[in-house]
């Protein structure tokens, strides 16, 4: 199913309904219902407490404790095939709900060795296996499920993940001939949500979540290492880094969040990644550990970040574990305690990947090897946790004033002790009723009235030593306070227009206004009068500006209490658009066109480099598959100027190499101090933006290769009048920045 960002939001902070972040909601969260046709799990010997009386150093093999045993049935789901092994065996891996304390897995397997894509957990509250759905009918004559429906059965390696509240997914990185992105709602597991590609091979991943951010972080060494982040919340994939040395197809990773750096662990490498954000870099490391590294030579070793103990916790076989200090990079062996009497495994063969997990609310370690063996619990420490048992919210402000922004709400997050914890500024915000009231998601509690009304502000927070959330909802209203306020001016957001006949341009009236000391804005697009001093030329309603017949300059008007704004209206039969192709000739790729190979500024051109040295030309990308795509020429922070009378213009741009990509961020175009376009390094990447022409026309500074630039006046709709062909070419994508 696919899911809008707005139906996602939606759900993110309406969880609440089906009881998944309210302190009073979790209480049968932890359980999970098997799915219809589920065979019960054999009965558990009955062991008082056995998590309680665990003590350090010690495992616990939980009895009875085969996933087999609540396999999906081959009876009732006949295409099955392969196996119910592959959904370890085959290069498989796990994630673990800390919200829940559940071990995900699924949906393993792929290549004939297993076909089924249902999802498996293990519960820390009940020590059962739980089949969370039915596995999807495959296509006739494949192994496959419908790709745009749900993922299909494949090598995960340590491609899946959990991303706690507010996105609250298990989340499944597609693989060959999927590359989809899967996120399954632990309440709604009967069926997947499906978000873009991730744009990268994927084969032999690793992946984790930071939990201060959210960000699911996935490097691919198929891709020769390229590492991108996924938001969960804006559901958007960025390519942050392009390459990372020496990729091998079994590392297992987590994340240092103290530090924030992820690292992996596997074949003999220790590896970090120094997480930062958009467009910082992402510097790479291969550390040289020492001390105890027996670990690291195993293929794909269980290895997870603890931050209770500031240390990564490895496990490869047997009893013994391996501790790794990530600020003096030396491992450290711990033996089992001499009261130990079990010994987990063994793993195996490819590794074990991301079914070794550290619950942070129970203190203990889960591993899963093989649906034949049962599941194993270990205790590292004598440490006992005080997780977080629930969240309230408050409003510290009687109301909300339309057009103020004001600190009008309160976080507590409470644990299990007692105690209490203002998280205001740690806390997401989320408007149930943004037409009455705004919130910015980190606002740290800021509410800013639209209009009269009351707003339901919904308040996440989830405590990242235990990456479990729950959420509080406050309703709060607002009051209209424009009569008792003084409007000082009006303003439209431009002076002037040039519109196709034909065409429409949709106008914003903005308002300042004081009430006292205070000073704000609030828009007036739907209360003002709207006229237009010519309508047989162009028309307004709204706002709405509709092109009739050539002709012009005329005049628009809001009036908004005695305030005037006006604009400037231009109505033509065919706009005026500049179009320059950046290629290895001279030559235009097409007819309304024009072609830059790198020569100098010139007044007859009226375009050109102002200092062409060094500028490299090529047309050879086929990675492209677009005439304008395979071409460009790169500059080094060089200006191409175009000239064109002073004014407002849209200007879109298209740069990247299709073949090779780039550094993520390191390439740009700039208009004077405005990063008009990052570079996100793969591809072909566009942006459309608005930019104000001076007496010697526009100015850009390059740096990067740049495939092409359309200019045309403002009002013109480049989605229209472009010619750049971007809606059929495949490799392209759209910018909003």
């Amino acid at each position: 199913m696919h899911c809008s960002l707005t139906a996602f939001l939606r759900t993110c902070v309406g969880l609440v309904a089906i009881g998944l972040l309210t302190g009073g909601g979790m209480a049968g969260a932890g359980a999970a219902s098997p799915a219809a046709g589920a065979r019960p799990p054999a009965k558990t010997e009955v062991v008082a407490d056995p998590l309680a009386r665990l003590k350090p150093g010690e495992w616990y093999e939980v009895p009875n404790s085969q996933l087999k045993e609540v396999a999906a049935p081959v009876a009732q789901f006949p295409w099955l095939s392969g196996g119910i092994g592959g959904i370890v065996n085959c290069w498989a891996g796990g994630a673990f709900d800390t919200q829940r304390d559940r071990l995900y897995l699924g949906p393993g397997g792929g290549h004939a060795g297993y076909n089924g894509n249902e999802i498996y957990a293990f519960d820390l509250n009940d020590l059962k296996w739980h089949r969370l759905n039915d596995p999807n009918p495959v296509i006739p004559g494949t192994e496959y499920t419908d790709l745009n429906v749900a993922p299909f059965a494949m090598h995960t390696y340590d491609g899946v993940q959990y991303i706690p509240p507010p996105a609250d997914r298990y989340v499944v990185v597609g693989g060959w001939g999927t590359p989809r992105t899967y996120a399954l709602n632990p309440a709604r597991p009967d069926r997947w949500e499906v978000y873009p590609d991730h744009g990268t091979g994927r084969t032999g991943d690793l992946s984790a979540v930071d939990p201060n951010t959210g960000l699911l972080w996935l490097s691919t060494p198929i891709s020769a290492g390229k590492l991108s982040q996924w938001d969960p919340i804006a559901h958007r994939w960025t390519l942050r880094r392009n390459d990372s040395p020496n990729p091998s197809y079994y590392e297992t990773a987590d994340i240092d969040s103290k530090r924030s750096r992820l690292v992996s662990c596997g074949r003999g490498k220790v590896k970090c990644w120094t997480l930062r954000p958009i467009p910082e870099p992402v510097d790479f490391a291969e550390w040289k550990t020492t001390g105890d590294t027996a670990v690291i030579d195993a293929p794909s070793p269980g290895f997870c970040y603890v931050a209770a103990l500031d240390r990564f916790v490895a496990w490869a076989n047997g009893a013994d574990v391996y501790l790794l200090d990530p600020e003096t990079k030396v491992w450290t062996k711990q033996p089992a305690a001499a009261t130990n009497r079990v010994v987990p495994g063994p793993a195996d063969q490819w590794g074990t990947f991301g079914r070794f997990r550290y619950s942070p609310a129970k203190n203990v370690f889960v591993l899963y090897n093989a649906v034949t063996q049962n599941v194993y619990l270990y205790r590292l420490s004598d440490q006992h946790p005080n997780p977080i048992t629930g969240v309230t919210a408050k409003r510290v402000a009687t109301h909300a004033e339309t057009g103020i922004a004001r600190a009008a709400l309160q976080a507590t997050a409470h644990y299990a002790d007692g105690t209490e914890k203002k998280v205001t500024a740690a806390a997401d915000y989320f408007s149930l009723d943004p037409a009455v009231a705004t919130v910015e998601r980190k606002g740290g509690g800021v509410v800013r009235g639209v209009k009269a009304g009351e707003a339901r502000i919904r308040v996440v927070y989830t405590d990242p030593r235990f990456q479990r959330g729950f959420e509080d909802e406050v309703r709060i209203a607002v009051q209209d306070i424009t009569a008792a306020a003084t409007l000082q001016a009006l303003h439209v957001a431009h002076p002037r227009l040039t519109l196709p006949r034909g065409d429409s341009f949709a106008l914003e009236a903005t308002g300042d206004y004081t009430r006292g000391a205070e000073r704000f804005t609030l828009a007036c697009t739907n209360s003002a009068q709207w006229t237009s001093d010519q309508p047989q030329i162009a028309t307004v309603a709204g706002g709405v500006i509709q092109a009739v017949q050539v002709g012009g300059p005329i005049l628009v008007r809001a009036v908004e209490h005695g305030r005037i704004a006006q604009i400037e209206v231009t109505v033509v039969e065919q706009p005026s658009v500049q179009r320059i192709s950046f290629r290895v000739h001279d030559t235009p790729p097409r007819a309304g066109w024009l072609a830059d190979n790198g020569a100098a500024w010139s007044a007859s051109r009226r375009f050109g480099w102002l200092k062409p040295a060094g500028l490299i030309t090529r047309d050879d990308r086929g990675g492209g598959k677009h005439p304008l795509l395979k071409s460009f020429v790169a500059a080094d922070h060089q200006q191409f100027r175009v000239q064109v009378a002073p004014g407002e213009y849209t200007v879109r741009i298209s740069m990247g190499d299709a073949d090779y990509g780039a550094i993520p961020f390191d390439k740009w175009v700039a208009y004077g101090d405005e990063k008009l376009l990052y570079y996100e390094g793969h591809a072909n990447q566009q942006a459309t933006k608005i930019v104000t022409a001076t007496d010697d026309g526009l100015t850009f500074t390059v740096n990067g290769p740049i495939n092409y630039l359309i200019i045309a006046p403002l009002g013109v709709n480049l989605d229209k009048y472009a010619d750049d062909g971007l809606d059929v070419a495949s490799p392209a994508k759209k910018d909003g920045r």
